[in-house]
Order: structure tokens, then sequence, then C-alpha cells
């Protein structure tokens, strides 16, 4: 595979750059999730370049199991359990011996059926279409014969992409070669004729959200994320009232045989809802925090609806951030989960056992009830989390596609403080860092922070930004403390940012990943909305990145572009804009490092 270049604009190729080779014969390829999904016989791989070199260096085997001969046909050997997926068509998704989730009839199109498989990882659901009539003997295929009709993850309510809408069938091409006795004839039109059903399936496949994502590691999901999406039992309490607000435990991930009780606050800005139903906002607490009902009150003054629950398995104590009675902090209760053990302390107990575990199911969850009430729009629904909260937010952004935006502060991915052996790093590096579902999380997030941040470096908070295969804006702050309280009050682009989205309010403006452009030596950044000011800050210090000063060169502001008046020095380990919209929000770019 070759990468094809225009270097000097006349609009014809003059490059021709090896970008992936020791590949079987190519048949069709499709851009998907930065990278390129590639069906060449017998597999269908999944090929990347994220170290900028101009080599693909990721190439992950999706499917496997083609023989060239097949390959029109599109049956890869997708294990799913013990069974080998053969009987969808022309896309082999799920396996005949599955269970049936649901069974419907049409008095137009047949009986539909759907199944539960494993793809990319996630679990997903395909619906099937009984071939009949002339359809199922133009396919010489049996009565007992289904066609693939869509695919969705199987905690998605609805159909995430549509395959087919025609039942396209290469070997009638094959067929009439044979027939004719000229096979070498219609080699050509074979050929033809696969690519554009591998374009077809390829692209259709690249759109839904089951794919596996590009990424070096390998994710695992321990969450049942289809049970987790369930609406949850509530059980009213008089423990720890607080003014204004509705209290309750609500039921959570399974802990040692029986289910959590999750403490949580509730309430709604006064009035009557608006059409639709009032957006929400589920709020995640840090380290040291529990569900507070000032957060809950904030969001409610800014027209959300909103539920602040507690992560350790505690009741609300203390007398701060909106809690009464003065109750001893960190006291717990007869239905509690595990409460955290330091920086993933607990990673040698069972998964159902974990603290990280039980916090992020207890955050789908919390979205699941959110969604059952009759006065909250379910299609409006957002995350934010502080400190490790922010934390718990990266990681539900990639499992649970059903938020409409999430806002970590203070707290990403690419967390490295652990006390673990080579086996337990590698299972925390697939399945508990954030960073390891972020390709996954498609809805637009905006990351806060602070350069002065002590706990979570803004570098590593930068590249988790980065990671998210969705929108990220980055909002980091000259200076912000860490803290509960200084994560909602102080940081007003967080409504901003939410009312964009579950509101009519303009978008924030936007800063791509700032690059230097080799014809003048400036670094050049592109953006969106209206940029009334901006800076590149860099630095010439390496290592570990802990309250780096900054300095600072002025840019221009251009149309659509934000250009440095000077160059970079040459020592510049790593650099940012930083810039400011007409509204004095707080925008900036990724952290681009050039020297670890």
């Amino acid at each position: 595979m070759k990468v094809l270049r225009d270097t000097d604009g006349d609009g014809r190729m003059d490059v021709a750059e090896v970008w992936a080779d020791d590949l079987p014969p190519v048949y069709g390829l499709v851009p998907a999730r930065g990278g390129v999904i590639v069906a060449c016989a017998p597999d269908i791989i999944f090929l990347a370049d994220h170290d900028g070199d101009g080599r693909a260096e990721v190439r992950d085997i999706l499917f496997s199991g083609h023989r060239l001969e097949q390959l029109g046909e599109l049956r890869p050997r997708a294990t799913c359990g013990s069974a080998v997926a053969r009987d969808c068509r022309p896309l082999a998704l799920c396996p005949a011996r599955t269970p049936r989730v649901a069974t419907s009839r049409s008095r137009s199109s047949g009986v539909a059926r759907e199944h539960r498989c494993q793809l990319g990882g996630q679990s997903c659901i395909v619906q099937q279409q009984r071939l009949v009539g002339p359809q199922a003997r133009k396919a010489k295929a049996d009565a007992g014969a289904f066609r693939c009709r869509s695919v969705r993850p199987s905690h998605h309510p609805a159909p995430a992409c549509r395959l087919f809408g025609a039942f396209v069938k290469i070997s009638t091409v094959r067929k009439s070669a044979k027939a004719g006795g000229a096979v070498g004839r219609n080699k050509e039109a074979r050929s033809a004729a696969i690519g554009i059903v591998l374009a077809l399936c390829l692209t259709a496949y690249a759109g839904a959200v089951v794919l596996a994502a590009p990424e070096a590691q390998k994710r695992a999901l321990p969450w049942d994320v289809l049970a987790l999406s369930q609406t949850p039992k509530v059980h009213p309490t008089t423990e720890r009232p607080a003014k204004g607000m509705r209290s309750f435990f609500y039921e959570g991930a399974d802990y040692k045989g029986k289910p959590t009780w999750v403490f949580a606050y509730y309430a709604t800005p006064e009035g009557n809802p608006p059409e639709g139903g009032w957006p929400a906002v589920v709020c995640a607490h840090g380290g040291g925090g529990t569900a507070f009902p000032a957060w809950v009150t904030q969001w409610n003054k800014n027209g959300y609806a909103a539920l602040a629950m507690d992560l350790e398995g505690h009741l609300p104590g203390g007398n701060f951030f909106g809690v009464e009675g003065n109750h001893p902090p960190d006291q717990g209760h007869e239905n509690a989960g595990p409460k955290r053990i330091s920086w993933f302390g607990d990673i040698a107990l069972p998964d159902s056992e974990q603290w990280f575990y039980h916090a992020v199911a207890d955050v789908i969850r919390a979205q699941s009830l959110l969604r059952s009430f009759p006065e909250i729009n379910p299609k409006k629904i957002g995350l934010t989390g502080i400190s490790w909260g922010g934390v718990i937010a990266s990681t539900v952004a990639g499992v649970d596609p059903r938020f409409a935006f999430v806002v970590p502060v203070y707290g990403g991915a690419f967390i490295r403080k652990h006390e673990m052996n080579p086996e337990q790093y590698s299972d925390y590096c697939n399945k508990w860092d954030p960073s390891a579902h972020l390709p996954h999380a498609q809805m637009p997030m905006l990351w806060v922070s602070s350069f002065t941040e002590p706990v979570f470096p803004v570098n590593l908070f930068s590249k988790a930004a980065e990671t998210a295969a969705g929108t990220s804006i980055l909002c980091i702050r000259p200076w912000l403390p860490h803290g509960h309280g200084f994560g909602w009050e102080e940081v007003w682009e967080i409504t901003a940012f939410a009312n964009s989205i579950a509101k009519t309010d303009a978008a924030m403006a936007k800063i791509e990943p700032p690059q230097i452009d080799p014809t003048d030596g400036l670094v050049h950044a592109k953006c969106t909305g209206d940029i009334k000011n901006a800076v590149v800050g860099f630095t010439t210090a390496t290592g570990e990145w802990k309250n780096q000063a900054l300095s600072s060169i002025p840019c221009s502001i251009g149309k659509g572009e934000v250009i440095a008046t000077q160059k970079l020095p040459e020592n510049t380990s790593a650099f940012i804009i930083n810039a400011n919209d007409n509204r004095d929000a707080c925008v900036n770019s990724v952290l681009t490092v050039v020297k670890p």
C-alpha cells in the first residue's frame, strides 16, 4: 500500500511512498478511525500510523478465515463463543446457534431475528432478515437462511448502522463466468465486483460503534453494559436529607453476590420542564468526596437536572458543599460496594471486587436511572467528573455511548502511579486505564485542567484528550486549584460547553493540533469559532512534566488560523496554543511534545 502525494500543487501525483507492505493482495480498503481497514485474504486488517513516521506500525486483525475464492461472499470466521459466524449474508457477523434476543414478524418482509455476539471486544446485536420467496431462490438459500440488516452495540437502543439495503451476491459473477467458459475474461470483472462489495461493507462497518479501536493495545470490557443500561431499582431513604433534594439509594453492580446500593442526591430546576424534558448531568466526585448537594444546585441554577452519587460506598458526611448534619465522613452502610485503595491498590482482586469496576458501573447506572425519569430528556444527559471522577468519566465516555457530552476535570488517562507486577500492569492498561477506552468515545468532550495541576500532569491530560475519538476541546487555565468546588464553581466554560450541546448556545471555539510550517518555520494551527487573542506557550525543559513554566510568543489571528509571530527556540521541548474566544472562554490546542 502506497501513499500518493502531490507535493508541487499541480494536481498530479509526483511522490509515491510505501505506507504498509508484507500484505497479501489487497481487494478493498476504507479510511476509518484514524487508519485504514484493509481486506486482504485471509484477513480483514486495521492499519494505522500513530507515530507519524509515514509507515503503518499498527496492524490489528479484525477478522480472519477468508479463502481468496470466498472473498466475494464475505464470510469471515469471526468466532462468537464456540460457534463460527457463517450464516449471515453477505457479511457474516453472528453465529446461527447464538440465543435469540427478540423475534418479530412483518407482513411484507418475513421474519426478523436478532443475535448477541462479540465484535471488536464489545457485545453487540446483529439483526437478520429471513430470505424468503424469489430472493431465497435467487441466492440458492434454504428456507432458514438469513441476511444481515443492521448491527448495534447490545447496550444501544437503536441500530447504529444499516449494513445493506440490497442482497449482493458475488457468486453470480462467478457463475456467469463459468457458464460462458471464460473465467479469464471475467477475472477483472469479478475482482472489481469484489472491491465494490468490500467498499460498501467496510464503509458500513467502519461507521458502527462496535468497530475495533485504532489503538496499539487491545481493550477488555469487564462490565456488562447491557445489564447496566437497564433501569436500576430505587430505594427511598431518610438518611442524610438535603434541602430541596431527593435522596435515595439506587442499585449498582453486584458485589460478592448481591447488588450494591449507591447513595445519591437528585434535583431539577424550578418550574416546569421544557419541551422534551430537562437536560441533565451526572456528577462523579473525586478522592475524599461524596455526593455533594451544592454540585447538584449549581447545575440546577444553570437549567439542568443533576444527580450526584457517592462512589465509595459511603453516606455523605462532613459539613461542606451542602452536606448537612455534620455526620462523620467516610461512613459506610450495609449494602455498600468496595472503597478505593490508593492508586488501583486492589488490582489483585477479581474484577467485580475492585473499586474502579464499581465506580464506572455506578455512573453508567446513574444515567440509566435518569433516562427513566419522565421529566428528563434522555438525549441530553451529560457527565462530568472531578479528579478521580475525571478518570472515571474518561473511561465511561468510551464504554457508554449514550452520554451526550462528557467533561473530565483534572483527571484523565495514562495514569502511571502503580505498584503492580508486569501481568497486573498489562491487565490494568487493557482494562482500567481510560486510554484503552477513549478511542471508542464518540461524544464531544471538554477537558478542564490547569498548567499548575499537581496530580495529573498536563502533558498526559492533553494526550488523553487527543486519544478520544470524538471532538475534544481543551480548557487549561493558567491557574486552578485542585479540588471539589473549584471544579464546578470557577470554570464557567463547563456550562458554556454543555449549553452548546444540550441547548442552543453557540459552539465553543476549537483549536486544531499546532504544527510548524516548513515554509516559514512558524507555528500554525487551524481553528474554528471567534478567537480574540492567542499565544504559543512553550518550554525547553525535559523530563517529568509538573508545574512547567511556559514562555510565550504572541500569535496573529487569521481567518480560520492562528499563526505565531516568531519562531520557536531550537531547543523547544513542547508547545501549545493558549487562546481566548470572543466570550473570554479559555481554549487550548493539544500539547505538542518535541522532546520527551
